[in-house]
């Protein structure tokens, strides 16, 4: 089960409600829930590293607004402590979130299209800088045209 993190609120639920579900058999007791963070903000790795005590991040990185977070919360840590066992973590590339959030927004504009794809989307030139390419050629592949 992957989760994204911000402020560690979610995941700490997540490996909480997971816990009980595996005592009542509810869910495979093997399932591992898995951290997923966006490359540049490490509050979560840097907590990690300093035994669960809540570290600020070396890194934030404000591609998304709710995993740019300077330090992981005191309650959300003490909860992942005690599950931490059950945890992976694993990072996001910032091209990959960029080029998602695209496809994303691409898929939005598409179905409140009136069936002119002539109007720019709003995020285009923002995320395809980021994705390291041309405004033109990401929303030529994605739209097909």
């Amino acid at each position: 089960m992957h989760v994204g993190v911000g402020g560690g609120g979610l995941l700490a639920a997540t490996l909480e409600v997971a816990a009980v579900l595996k005592e009542e058999g509810l869910i495979n007791p093997n399932l591992k829930v898995v951290a997923v963070l966006l490359e540049g903000n490490d509050s979560l790795l840097e907590t990690q590293k300093n035994n669960w005590v809540p570290s600020p991040a070396t890194n934030v990185d404000t591609l998304t607004e709710g995993s740019a977070v300077q330090q992981i919360g005191d309650i959300p840590a003490a909860i992942i402590q005690l599950y931490a066992e059950h945890l992976e973590i694993e990072t996001v590339t910032k091209d990959d979130m960029a080029r998602e959030l695209l496809a994303i927004e691409n898929r939005r504009y598409q179905q409140e299209s009136d069936g002119d794809k002539t109007h720019p989307l709003p995020e285009t030139t923002t995320l395809a800088i980021l994705a390291g390419t041309s405004n033109r050629a990401l929303a030529h592949d994605i739209e097909g045209t």
